[in-house]
């Protein structure tokens, strides 16, 4: 039996690609948006917004998602920059966004806090229009709100420098991000792919 565990042991430090590859997939099927663990509390905001800023047929689950990302649904969740509540809202930005819509209440108030960053996800959708598979779509919009927008329009006007790429695409963000110093990429695009884990049922 010692034998046995010590060849295991062995296996995994030799073909570790292999071990880890494992362990991703059950991270993918555990940690999905869809697991017990996730609250259901704040559903119906997340429902009645994503139904007002994207239409009836657009899965409100992505939003979410992000909320989980952000915040792991705290409604009282802060930042060390000062990004408050499930959707993790500037107070400047959410101030900013009270101005368009003035029904907007408190900003640690869970219901307003979910209506304020989809409003600010909708602007973001509206901003990355170019033809592009829905999914890097959203990449586009999740990098947009964690980073700024501004940084992954330099990220794309330095893809395009290069000949035959089509810098629509998300994965061809990934390969220039590191050349953007003003970017934080490195959080931006685990950002993005939590949230693609959280979704991968939904694709």
């Amino acid at each position: 039996m010692k034998v046995i565990f010590r060849l295991l042991i062995l296996y995994c430090i030799f073909v570790t690609p292999i071990c880890f590859a494992q362990n991703l997939k059950f991270e993918k099927i555990k940690n999905t948006i869809d697991d017990p663990k996730w609250s259901n509390q704040y559903n119906k905001h997340f429902q009645k917004n994503s139904k007002r800023y994207f239409g009836v047929g657009f899965n409100w689950k992505w939003w979410k998602a992000q909320s989980i990302t952000e915040s792991a649904l705290d409604k009282n969740a802060e930042s060390w920059v000062g990004a408050k509540g499930l959707m993790q809202v500037m107070p400047k930005t959410y101030k900013d966004i009270q101005k368009k819509v003035p029904d907007l209440g408190n900003i640690n108030e869970p219901r307003w806090n979910i209506a304020a960053g989809l409003y600010y996800n909708k602007y973001l959708f509206n901003n990355w229009t170019s033809p592009r598979p829905f999914i890097d779509r959203m990449s586009f919009i999740f990098a947009s709100y964690n980073g700024g927008i501004g940084n992954v329009l330099k990220a794309q006007k330095y893809c395009n420098r290069k000949k035959n790429i089509n810098c629509n695409l998300w994965n061809n963000i990934i390969d220039v991000a590191p050349n953007i110093q003003t970017w934080r990429y490195d959080e931006s695009l685990h950002y993005v792919e939590k949230i693609k884990k959280l979704m991968i049922n939904y694709k």
